[in-house]
């Protein structure tokens, strides 16, 4: 299933982000779960397991075989492993009183309920680590995936004042797999600027860069201490109140040299006393928010801001992937087709997904009560043969077949028709519509770019169908 370093980096680099991020959740279940009873070193004994089992059962054609082999070892490993930590005696009754224990409401969530949620947690990424293929954006993926499990962490340790040790060590060493395995891995295996001849240059680069930015958020932590921020934050509060007097001083002068008015006396009818008046802590017992309340609109407030973080992150991160794949593939002489507002068109398309899903969820509700809603036919969204083969160009780069500056759009289809089989009828009619949209004199007609974006919908199909036999295929 993987052949060269390049996939065994891959498969580190994503085996190190997933063992921090594990590593984190599980320290957060072991002090908040059930007071420090787990043995979070020794669960990960499940991570390499089930990588090496998933490896061995992937010469099996029937993928059902392979997931219930996988997970039925599973279950007796977990069961032993269990076994072991519990105070039970080791033997035929030790099932029972795990069983006991595992569904016990007096204890939940008991030591053993954890131990077995943790095991099969780790023992699932072990599998997915096993099945990766040669996608560069898997890096990209755990990255973002890892961040957002990483902030929850911090959020939750900040919210219960957990004070867990070695969170922040986990997240660097989280962010040194990532520093170092997404450029890497789109440098290794190539040509042009990162032959062989300039590799070890590169990956120098790479190393001094990450380790600048290690070593710079770690002399930012150890510096910003909470005595400092206090004095920082005093200095601010006196050139505050020292530019207040001088504004106020400037203020005073410029009304000193207006002449007084005269002053003038008002006969206003007094209003009558009531018992709010009478009574000013009233109003205040009638305006005090609970502390329930406010502590959950804290935790409202505080997630709002983790998810534009996280959004900001998230938009960063793919920016900066897309930008080193277009710079490899420039150099190598990769030719890249662009169309302007394709972002804008994006992030619309993703609100519409978003509001279609949630549109989607309202009416399933509104079923359960018989309420049967009305729904407008909508206008198909406006796609061109450009937009679809720019993503046939796109998901070849990442099969690890781009299209160079010098091959026309007839040669390309030559090149996935021979590397990549299976697919050609829907190749030729994407490659047609491309062509006749970008050289032709007119248009296209809606039918052509209807069966073009047919042709892709179908191709996509036949490669998830197909994705099953051909990791048996290059397990062998």
């Amino acid at each position: 299933m993987f052949s060269g370093g390049r996939n065994l980096f891959r498969i580190l680099s994503v085996a190190g982000m997933e063992i921090c991020w594990l590593y984190a959740i599980l320290l957060l279940a072991h002090h908040k779960g059930c007071d420090r009873c787990l043995f979070v070193a020794a669960l990960f004994i499940f991570y390499p397991l089930a990588f090496g089992i998933q490896r061995f059962l992937l010469y099996k054609r029937n993928p059902l075989l392979r997931h219930v082999l996988s997970w039925l070892l599973w279950l007796i490993c977990a069961v032993l492993f269990t076994g072991l930590i519990s105070d039970e005696p080791f033997g035929f009754r030790m099932i029972p009183a795990l069983v006991k224990k595992v569904f016990s409401l007096a204890s939940f969530p008991s030591r053993e309920l954890l131990t077995l949620a943790a095991s099969a947690a780790l023992w699932g990424c072990g599998k997915r680590l096993a099945r990766i293929g040669g996608d560069n954006s898997v890096l990209l993926s755990e990255f973002q995936f890892g961040t957002f499990m990483l902030l929850i962490v911090f959020f939750l340790d900040s919210q219960w004042k957990l004070a867990l040790d070695g969170l922040v060590s986990v997240t660097m060493v989280f962010f040194l797999f990532a520093l170092t395995g997404l450029p890497a891995n789109l440098l290794q295996g190539g040509s042009g600027w990162d032959s062989a001849g300039r590799k070890a240059r590169w990956f120098s680069i790479i190393a001094v860069a990450v380790g600048i930015v290690l070593v710079a958020g770690l002399l930012v932590g150890s510096i910003m201490k909470p005595e400092l921020m206090n004095e920082i934050v005093s200095l601010v509060e006196a050139a505050g109140r020292f530019v207040g007097r001088v504004m106020a001083k400037i203020i005073a002068f410029l009304m000193s040299i207006f002449p007084e008015p005269e002053p003038q006396k008002f006969n206003l009818p007094m209003p009558a006393p009531s018992a709010a008046d009478r009574d000013p802590s009233f109003i205040v017992k009638l305006f005090r928010i609970p502390e329930n309340v406010r502590r959950i609109a804290g935790m409202i407030v505080s997630g709002i801001w983790i998810f534009l973080f996280l959004a900001a992150l998230w938009s960063l991160s793919s920016a900066l992937f897309k930008w080193l794949l277009q710079r490899i593939s420039l150099s190598n002489g990769v030719e890249v087709e662009t169309l302007s507002g394709a972002f804008r068109e994006d992030l619309i398309a993703l609100f519409k997904a978003v509001f279609r899903k949630l549109d989607r969820l309202f009416s399933i509700f509104l079923g359960f009560f018989g309420i049967r809603r009305l729904r407008a036919i909508g206008s198909p969204e406006k796609v061109s043969a450009r937009s679809v083969y720019r993503q046939l160009l796109k998901w070849g780069l990442r099969k690890g077949f781009p299209r160079a500056k010098a091959q026309t759009p007839l040669e390309y289809l030559d090149l996935l028709a021979k590397k990549l089989p299976g697919g050609y009828g829907e190749y030729s009619l994407i490659t047609s519509g491309y062509v006749e949209e970008r050289y032709g004199r007119s248009a296209p007609s809606p039918g052509v770019v209807e069966r073009v974006v047919e042709s892709w919908k179908t191709l996509k199909r036949k490669r998830r169908k197909s994705l099953n036999r051909q990791d048996a295929k290059y397990a062998k």
